[in-house]
């Protein structure tokens, strides 16, 4: 009996990427500024992020993309790569900073 080729992707992750998709294009052009710049330029003291933000073209989930999280425009942050890929390196300080947060509840000491 020959078995079927697995589904690399659910149906409800189907429709959730094409909610995203959607929700993601909106957002960003309601976000065009990146919303991570001035935080991390302090944080940074200066040395990473813009004093004024650059353009936005991805979106930082805050709390990661899994589970209900995904769709929860409340998590996202519009980020410029500059600053998503700083969030990336110095995972730590975004915690402590409120740029990043733990989905599994634990606190960052």
């Amino acid at each position: 009996m020959k078995r079927g080729r697995i589904n690399p992707m659910s149906k409800k992750r189907k429709r959730e990427n094409a909610e995203y998709t959607r929700s993601r294009a909106r957002y960003l052009e309601e976000h065009q500024a990146c919303e991570m710049c001035i935080p991390i330029h302090v944080i940074s003291d200066g040395s990473h992020g813009s004093p004024r933000p650059r353009p936005s073209n991805q979106i930082h989930h805050r709390k990661g993309r899994d589970g209900p999280y995904y769709l929860d425009e409340a998590w996202w942050y519009a980020s410029c790569p500059e600053c998503h890929a700083w969030e990336d390196r110095h995972r730590g300080l975004a915690r402590q900073y409120g740029i990043t947060f733990s989905r599994l509840g634990k606190i960052d000491g």
